[in-house]
């Protein structure tokens, strides 16, 4: 081997040893917020989050489909709007450039799941006609509860009972 190759040799061994750990640990304390128009911002901790010449690759896909990729500056990124009831795999990893034409990656962090929220539909009508009817059962009293329910198509009911 001569010199050249010699020092390319140390140097990916170096990048390797600094990729897997110090500085160039994955990111932690992954959170993902749903935002109302279904897009998904997505925060992170990371050590050198601030430094010069920091970047961060964001990674996310549906379930089982093919990743995408982002790019931010910050801790932080925004997905486009996301389908609904959908479940998403987010991974997150450091760039840092070296010069103009050499950046070093960091190791990805854990993978992510999250699943959005389910679709809202339209309002949906309180049923009519309640009734409450007390029954006799042995010693104990009960109560049968009747309505007539509203088009509550998909929809299911809550009972409440308080003292």
């Amino acid at each position: 081997m001569n010199s050249l190759q010699t020092l390319f040799f140390f140097s990916l061994v170096l990048v390797s040893l600094l990729a897997s750990q110090g500085p160039f640990a994955p990111p932690t304390d992954i959170r993902i917020t749903e935002q109302p128009d279904r897009s998904l911002q997505i925060t992170w901790q990371h050590e050198m989050a601030d430094d010069d010449g920091v970047r961060f690759l964001v990674e996310f896909r549906e379930a089982g489909g093919t990743w995408k990729s982002m790019d931010t500056p910050t801790n932080a990124a925004f997905t486009p709007k996301m389908k609904a009831d959908t479940r998403y795999d987010f991974k997150v990893r450091l760039k840092k450039r070296i010069d103009d034409r050499q950046s070093v990656y960091g190791p990805w962090s854990d993978v992510v799941r999250y699943r959005t929220r389910p679709p809202v539909g339209p309002p949906l009508e309180r049923p009519t006609e309640l009734a409450a009817i007390l029954t006799d059962v042995g010693d104990r009293f009960g109560l049968k509860l009747s309505w007539e329910p509203a088009d509550t198509q998909g929809a299911y009911f809550v009972i409440v009972v308080e003292d």
